[in-house]
C-alpha cells in the first residue's frame, strides 16, 4: 500500500511506502504522486520507506531512477530508509541523482525535523483502489 498525507499549510507531502520496491510499483508511486501534485501542486516531500517490504532492490532500479527528472523542480526531497540494504541503495542512487535537494535520512523524526513539520500537521488522504502489486 502507499499512503499519502498532506499538510497543507507547510506544503509537505508525506508518502508511505509499504509495497516491495520495484520497476511496477515505482510506476504506481509515480502516477499517484503526479496526480496529488497536479491537484495540490508542488511541495517538499517525505518518501518514507519504513514499512517497505523486504524484497531485492536491484541496483540497476536505483541507477534507473537517477535519471528520472525530479517530480518536484527546486523543493526538497526526503528519502527516510532505516533498513541498510534500502539505506544503501538511495546513497547510491542519490549520488547519480546529482540533486541537492535530495536527502536521505534513517529516520521519520529526522525528516520531520528537517522540514518542520509534525505528524498532527498531516491529514492523509483518501485512497485509491487496491491494485495487482498490493494484491498479488
Amino acid at each position: 500500500m502507499i499512503t499519502f498525507s498532506l499538510a497543507r499549510t507547510k506544503q509537505v507531502l508525506w508518502i508511505e511506502f509499504g509495497l516491495a520496491i520495484s520497476q511496477q510499483s515505482y510506476l504506481r508511486l509515480d502516477e499517484e504522486r503526479a496526480a496529488i501534485l497536479q491537484r495540490e501542486g508542488p511541495m517538499n516531500l517525505i518518501m518514507d520507506f519504513t514499512a517497505a517490504v523486504p524484497a531485492p532492490f536491484p541496483s540497476d532500479l536505483a541507477l534507473a531512477r537517477a535519471y528520472v527528472p525530479s517530480p518536484v523542480p527546486g523543493r526538497r526531497r526526503l528519502y527516510v530508509a532505516p533498513q541498510d540494504l534500502v539505506f544503501g541503495m538511495f546513497r547510491m542512487w542519490a549520488v547519480h541523482h546529482d540533486d541537492s535537494k535530495v536527502e536521505i535520512l534513517r529516520s521519520l523524526h529526522e525528516a520531520f525535523a528537517a522540514l518542520g513539520v509534525e505528524a498532527r500537521d498531516f491529514v492523509r488522504l483518501p485512497e485509491s483502489a487496491p491494485t495487482a502489486v498490493e494484491m498479488g
